[in-house]
């Protein structure tokens, strides 16, 4: 079995923990969305963040009908970020197990795995910034850029093994 590349480990960890940082920061924004939308649970009244950020909004989960422009707009920011979330939970655990698959494979391209797994990082941040900024068609190039890191990371993971 050939040694493990420090190299290629120092880019695959780097970049786990650069999504990982990417992923917190993105929690705390999607967080702070809930707030002006009111789709907190209703105990969180009682936090500083509702008078920082709630703009007296009842939080109540979101069930309080939302009839001012001002809260259908907070509502779709919320939704929004919402779905960033929702899309990094189905993206980078599945990227960076192929990542890390990659990293092991004794045959692998080094160049390969490096180029992968920075595209990976790169793609899923870019993802994160035009979806936030309502880019298309750009959100959707920065998806399949992912996903097209993810499937060379996956080939160089089994032909690297063989």
């Amino acid at each position: 079995m050939a040694a493990l590349d420090p190299t290629n480990l120092t880019y695959t960890n780097l970049v786990a923990a650069g999504l990982a940082l990417k992923y917190f920061l993105t929690l705390n924004i999607q967080g702070g969305k809930r707030f002006p939308a009111g789709t907190r649970p209703p105990e969180d009244k009682t936090l500083s963040l509702d008078k920082a950020l709630g703009r007296g909004a009842v939080q109540s989960f979101g069930l309080e009908p939302a009839e001012s422009k001002a809260l259908k707009a907070a509502r779709a920011e919320d939704t929004r970020w919402q779905r960033i979330v929702n899309n990094d939970v189905e993206n980078i655990p599945i990227g960076l197990i192929v990542s890390y698959a990659s990293l092991l494979a004794p045959n692998g391209s080094s160049t390969v795995h490096r180029i992968g797994v920075v595209g990976f990082f790169l793609a899923r941040t870019l993802h994160t910034v035009a979806y936030a900024g309502s880019l298309q068609p750009h959100r959707a190039i920065a998806w399949l850029l992912g996903w097209a890191c993810v499937l060379a990371l996956g080939g160089n993971a089994a032909l690297g093994s063989l």
